[in-house]
């Protein structure tokens, strides 16, 4: 009986390598790789370590209403804003014709800066800024026009809809 050694038909491990490219073009793709596998890690804590996380709602977040004073208005314009969970935007309506979105444009000396936008169908002018800021349970909303200072605005809004934080207690 004879017996074949099969062992040298097949290739050795170390023949089984692949060659090594010369220009170090896998070293480039595994680093890239690695790289955007990191980045997506960061944005996801980040993400995950926002506003919205776990359900939180900032402190500004619900619907508001007050009145507006001041400037060439003379008399008080009633407004109904509301901020969305994130605080980053919300809406806005001083009429069934004048209203639309909030865009949170900054945030600086504790005053948030929302830019109003317009709905669809308004008939008024956008590109007001309402700078809201808390004051004890109620909101201050001082108004920049686009018109300019004579016409600016202001005043305190107070929650139509309670907290969540608040409504637990």
């Amino acid at each position: 009986m004879q017996v074949r050694v099969l062992s040298r038909q097949f290739p050795r491990r170390s023949d089984r390598s692949s060659p090594k490219p010369a220009d170090g073009s896998r070293i480039a793709r595994v680093r890239t790789t690695v790289s955007l596998l990191a980045a997506v890690a960061i944005a996801s804590v980040l993400v995950g370590a926002g506003p919205a996380a776990g359900g939180h709602r900032g402190p500004l977040a619900g619907t508001w209403s007050g009145s507006l004073t001041g400037g060439s208005a003379g008399r008080g314009a009633r407004i109904v804003i509301v901020v969305n969970a994130r605080e980053t935007g919300g809406s806005w309506q001083l009429s069934a014709t004048c209203r639309g979105p909030l865009a949170l444009d900054s945030i600086s000396g504790g005053y948030h800066h929302y830019l109003r936008k317009l709905a669809p169908g308004a008939t008024c002018a956008g590109g007001d800024i309402d700078c809201l800021k808390l004051a004890g349970a109620s909101l201050y909303d001082s108004v920049t026009s686009h018109l300019g200072g004579t016409y600016d605005v202001s005043g305190t809004l107070h929650r139509l809809v309670p907290h969540r934080s608040s409504a637990r207690a």
